[in-house]
């Protein structure tokens, strides 16, 4: 009962601590782009997107070994932890520091400029990226505070202790959320962002060594260096696979003949549904893992509870699938400004992306609660084959939506293939799946019937290809926040639409109920079974927070 109240607690207490976060980032997010011209915000994309990768490059994820490793509450072991974690910090920083103009060239002059002038790189002096070079070098900043961070805020993890990370990191996004405003009034322009950046991992590096428990220190024991290695490289490849599925189609709009102003308009519209979609993951994944996990051995329940969790997180990827396709331009002009009511042409399938990755995670849940781990980076890989997409669509230099179609369907393979392989490893019939995804996909392909055939917005303004080039689809944004009639008329269609969405889902969801009204035979797995699955699941969390 004891270690049931703690699991409870502790779960509580990362899902509290998840909301608060997100809503700080998307706040520290929103000042920036309040502060910022569009094409100001897409230079800033380009240091985000920089650091994000020196973040994740090399970083065999030693927190999350940390965690795993029988030999983790080992001092030695955490202090060659941390050494190498220092290490691979120092050269990262001095690898960024002097790639920093290379980088800036490559995403302000795209690579076809690096590919026929590679010398000319090395002395190109004007422009953008030179202007904003000691903002790329400053950045250096980033991987070597992260490299000083005390990895003991991860060991306690292994007693579903989870308050010394809950207060690193809310309390450094707090700190970001205070000086944000100040920082842009000081620098109101890209320059910003590497203040805030560095800030916000200085006061997490600090905070880690004023709630840890054991005394910082290095030391580089053979043994430990060789099984972190071994067992951290396969989470590095991971790691970029997810650097990909997360970063790539702005990395593609960056690195090929898109414009700043596109990229920060590309930036605004994927961050909305995003961080939605993430939040949503972090808490039903809380719930769903210990869930399932307890009822592993007992095939009937388990498939009923996965059936269960599968549709509640398909009527909500639904519901915001269909807000997003309906209003979101209207609700990027109102959160942001004016300008960014240009989203309406391809926010939409953005949704329905990060709609299908919320479905997807149910039955990424349902694998890892067997101990499937292995089914994540297949899927993750399949997903990649989006990113493939997205650079042939830059090469010929297509349209921005038809980069958020390309991530779309690489998020659609990538359920297809969890889907699969998880009928193959724990003999989970794809149509339970299929069941719960039609209706959310069915009514919101009728949604965005509804936006592109004009009955909503006249067709030039919802068109993907013109409607977000056109000044005067800002003022219809502005018009549909402030004049009544107009908003009825939205709410004419989010409010039926997601409404059937529900009623169809809460029929399945009744008769998956009845189907399975007879008590179980099976006993529940062990708790301590369960313990050990959140740990795992605790230790091999995506790097979608960091990115």
């Amino acid at each position: 009962m004891a270690l049931s109240k703690t699991l409870i607690k502790g779960t509580s207490l990362v899902t509290a601590g998840e909301v608060l976060s997100k809503a700080l980032v998307f706040l520290r997010n929103a000042i920036v782009v309040w502060m910022l011209t569009m094409e100001e915000y897409g230079i800033a994309s380009t240091l985000i997107i920089t650091v994000a990768f020196f973040r994740m490059a090399a970083d065999i994820s030693t927190e999350k070994i940390v965690v795993q490793s029988p030999d983790g509450d080992d001092p030695a072991f955490q202090k060659t932890a941390q050494a190498m974690e220092f290490i691979r910090g120092l050269l990262m920083a001095l690898l960024f520091y002097f790639l920093a103009y290379p980088i800036a060239i490559f995403l302000d002059k795209g690579i076809f400029y690096i590919l026929a002038t590679p010398i000319a790189v090395l002395f190109e002096k004007d422009g953008q990226a030179s202007e904003y070079l000691w903002a790329f070098q400053l950045l250096a900043l980033v991987p070597l505070l992260k490299g000083l961070i005390h990895l003991d805020i991860f060991r306690v993890q292994r007693q579903l202790r989870y308050q010394e990370a809950v207060i690193c990191e809310t309390g450094s996004q707090i700190v970001a959320v205070a000086i944000a405003y100040p920082v842009c009034l000081w620098r109101p322009d890209p320059g910003a962002v590497p203040f805030l950046l560095i800030c916000q991992m200085l006061v997490y590096m600090l905070l880690s060594h004023i709630v840890a428990k054991q005394r910082y220190g290095w030391r580089l024991k053979l043994e430990y260096v060789k099984y972190i290695l071994v067992i951290g490289w396969p989470l590095l490849l991971n790691g970029f696979l997810i650097y990909g599925i997360s970063m790539g189609d702005r990395l593609v709009i960056a690195g090929f003949e898109y414009t700043m102003a596109e990229l920060g308009l590309y930036t605004v519209a994927f961050m909305l549904p995003f961080m939605l979609a993430l939040l949503i993951n972090r808490v039903s994944s809380a719930i769903m893992l210990p869930t399932l996990s307890q009822s592993r051995d007992n095939r009937r329940d388990y498939t009923r509870r996965y059936r269960l969790g599968l549709l509640a997180l398909s009527g909500v990827g639904g519901a915001m699938t269909i807000f997003f396709i309906l209003a979101g331009g209207a609700v990027a002009a109102f959160v942001y400004k004016e300008d960014y009511f240009a989203v309406s042409g391809f926010i939409g399938w953005l949704a329905a992306m990060q709609g299908i990755r919320i479905v997807r995670s149910a039955p990424s849940m349902a694998a890892m609660a067997k101990g499937h781990t292995k089914i994540l980076p297949t899927a993750n890989l399949v997903r990649s084959l989006g990113f493939v997409g997205m650079v042939a669509i830059g090469i010929y230099h297509l349209e921005l939506v038809w980069i958020a179609i390309a991530g779309f369907g690489g998020e659609l393979l990538a359920l297809l293939a969890t889907v699969y392989l998880l009928r193959k490893r724990c003999e989970l019939p794809m149509s339970i799946t299929l069941q719960a995804i039609f209706p959310p996909a069915l009514i919101s392909a009728v949604a965005g019937l509804i936006l592109y055939s004009g009955w909503l917005i006249p067709p030039h303004l919802a068109s993907p290809g013109i409607g977000y080039l056109l000044p005067s689809s800002y003022r219809v944004g502005m018009k549909l926040l402030v004049r009544g009639h107009e908003i009825c008329i939205l709410l004419q269609w989010v409010v039926p639409l997601i409404a059937a969405l529900f009623v169809v889902l809460a029929m399945l969801w009744r008769l998956a109920r009845q189907e399975d009204e007879r008590p179980d035979q099976a006993e529940p797995l062990a708790q301590e079974t369960t313990v050990e699955i959140m740990k795992q699941h605790l230790a091999e969390e995506s790097h979608d927070e960091e990115l």
